[in-house]
């Protein structure tokens, strides 16, 4: 009797199993192509075996699941590995072999990836770009499909593709913040948005959203930012990758319409306002009406430039006189030939006439050529009206400062103490002259005496609280009283305050004048006055006649008192001369 057998057929195939491994790193395989190639060349064609079986028909799908996580990260190993090795030198002796097989596997690779689609393998952020790195010089079509979704795999069809321009955008921020972005990376994404297509390339308008604009922006940082140079490439690629009407639309969804709104984004504006990049993109002068306008041409320093009048630069001179003819001439011209307003800048800020200085050294060191076109323009010429014009508009308030500063130079022109001593001695010498004198005092020495009442004045306050001439002071109450004290504005002030921190100098002469109570020096105690014989005369006269007083008198008593022992021998000395007259009178 036969048996017989039942063959049960369910159409289900056995799960495929094959031994994959990740890709080996960069010095582990560098090591195999120095050492022993041909183990190398081995396993790139095992390698390249494997994936030619997994590609043909729907092999993929017959994956157990170990197999399958095993391949995922054979996929993302070897797209990291690769990306990395661009700019590299693997070998300087490849061998044949290997350079072939290493070509076909990546041949492989790619077509698997493009028939089960990136999150098949889950490429996404990192690996993303590094498959971009790897494939969009020579596949750029195939590697936009993958990233904006347009490209649908083979298997997993229901599966929704979506757009993943966002992460590759995110993964740029990332190298270009962490300093990782090389000149592999621009060529890469300048292939990614502009590599020539045999179709309309749409996916360099979906790149160029608002938040990437404004990502470059913040980069840039008006062009003092640290990725400043980045973000202009990656900003020029973006917009001339882009056609004119995604240009025109990105400008209204970030609220531009004219220039003032365009001088919100500075990179973007100067992008679209420059010649050459308006050459690249025609009519969008026409579709941005707000970038027609013209910029005025530079007038000639020949029309603005004033003339200077001679008498000027030597009233300024007489005041200045270690200021250059040059540098007088120029602060002329920086204030329309105002003398009142020069003078006061020169008070104000004495350091003007050091940038004039440096202005004048750079002059020196050009060509001669050049000095002769300089010096053209430097020519004092006479005018009647220019010194008038300007004089009518200056006000009454700055020419009084002016003339007090003036004279406070002329009575500390050494910066030396006045010497005062002469002053005594002629006073007391012709005291019946004082009303003479007093009668012919001019307007110059009233000043001088109100000036020394208003720095005697200030320095008292000064030596108590120097924040009483800050800036901030102004307006409150210890600041009213020394202005109506000293009938000074609060520049003058300042100012004053000023010259005195910088001035160590004049600080000293200031605290020796007005250190002794009533800020009355007493003058020099060693000077010994000439005195004519008439004069001693009647001095010596005035002297007998007039007794001594008590004090006199305990003065003379208490040095006689400290110098008796010497008194006492010239005393006992004249009594023995006089004994021995005596003998020899006898």
């Amino acid at each position: 009797m036969l048996n017989q057998r039942v063959i049960e057929v369910d159409g289900s195939t056995p799960l495929v199993s094959l031994p994959i491994v990740r890709f080996p790193p960069f010095n582990l395989r560098a090591l195999l192509i120095e050492k022993d190639p041909v183990v190398w060349a081995h396993f790139l064609e095992t390698y390249v075996v494997y994936f030619e079986y997994l590609a043909s028909e729907n092999n993929i799908e017959s994956l157990d699941e170990s197999t399958y996580d095993n391949l995922c990260i054979f996929v993302r190993s070897y797209l990291h590995e690769s990306a990395e090795e661009k700019g590299k030198v693997l070998s300087l002796g490849m061998n044949k072999e290997v350079s072939q097989q290493s070509s076909l596997l990546r041949t492989w690779v790619f077509i698997l990836v493009k028939k089960c689609g990136l999150l098949h393998f889950q490429i996404f952020g990192e690996h993303l770009w590094n498959l971009v790195r790897i494939y969009v010089e020579e596949n750029p079509d195939s590697v936009r499909g993958l990233i904006d979704g347009s490209l649908v795999p083979q298997i997993n069809t229901l599966k929704a593709q979506l757009n993943k321009i966002p992460q590759v955008q995110q993964r740029l921020k990332q190298l270009v913040e962490n300093g990782k972005f090389t000149r592999v990376d621009l060529k890469s994404f300048e292939c990614l948005l502009s590599a020539r297509s045999l179709k309309p390339n749409k996916f360099a308008d979906e790149f160029l959203t608002t938040n990437w604009l404004e990502t470059l922006e913040l980069w840039w940082a008006k062009g003092r930012g640290r990725h400043g140079k980045t973000a202009s490439q990656l900003a020029i690629v973006s917009l001339l990758s882009a056609s004119l009407n995604a240009i025109i639309t990105i400008t209204k969804e970030m609220g531009i319409s004219n220039l003032d709104t365009l001088a919100l984004y500075p990179l973007l504006g100067s992008l679209l306002i420059h010649e050459n990049f308006i050459q690249h993109i025609p009519g969008l002068k026409q579709k941005l009406p707000y970038l027609n306008f013209t910029v005025p041409e530079k007038v000639s320093d020949q029309i603005i430039t004033p003339d200077v009048k001679e008498e000027d630069v030597n009233q300024i001179g007489e005041i200045f006189p270690h200021l250059t003819t040059y540098q007088r001439s120029q602060l002329l011209k920086r204030y329309d030939g105002n003398v009142e307003l020069a003078i006061n800048a020169l008070f104000e800020n004495p350091n003007i006439a050091e940038t004039i200085m440096i202005e004048e050294n750079a002059l020196a060191q050009k060509p001669e050529d050049w000095k002769e076109a300089e010096a053209e323009t430097v020519v004092l010429k006479p005018r009647k009206e220019s010194s008038e014009r300007a004089m009518k508009h200056v006000p009454e308030e700055l020419k009084n400062k002016n003339l007090s500063w003036a004279l406070k130079l002329m009575y500390e022109d050494d910066e030396d103490e006045p010497d005062d001593t002469y002053i005594d001695a002629e006073g007391a010498a012709s005291s019946e002259k004082f009303t003479l004198s007093e009668e012919s005092e001019n307007s110059v020495g009233n000043t001088i005496s109100e000036m020394d009442k208003i720095q005697g004045y200030l320095w008292g306050l000064l030596k108590e609280d120097k924040t009483l001439f800050e800036r901030s002071k102004r307006g409150t109450k210890a600041r009213k009283e020394m202005r109506k004290e000293t009938n000074w504005a609060d520049e003058q002030i300042e100012g004053w305050a000023r010259i005195l921190e910088k001035s160590p100098q004049r600080a000293r002469i200031l605290e020796d004048k007005f250190m002794f109570k009533g800020n009355v020096k007493s003058g020099k105690t060693s000077y010994v006055k000439n005195k004519t014989p008439q004069n001693e005369n009647k001095s010596s006269l005035a002297q007998v006649n007039v007794p001594p007083s008590s004090q006199t008198t305990k003065t003379q008593r208490s040095r006689d008192e400290k110098r008796k022992a010497a008194k006492a021998n010239h005393n006992r000395k004249r009594g023995h001369d006089k004994k021995l007259q005596r003998a020899g009178g006898l």
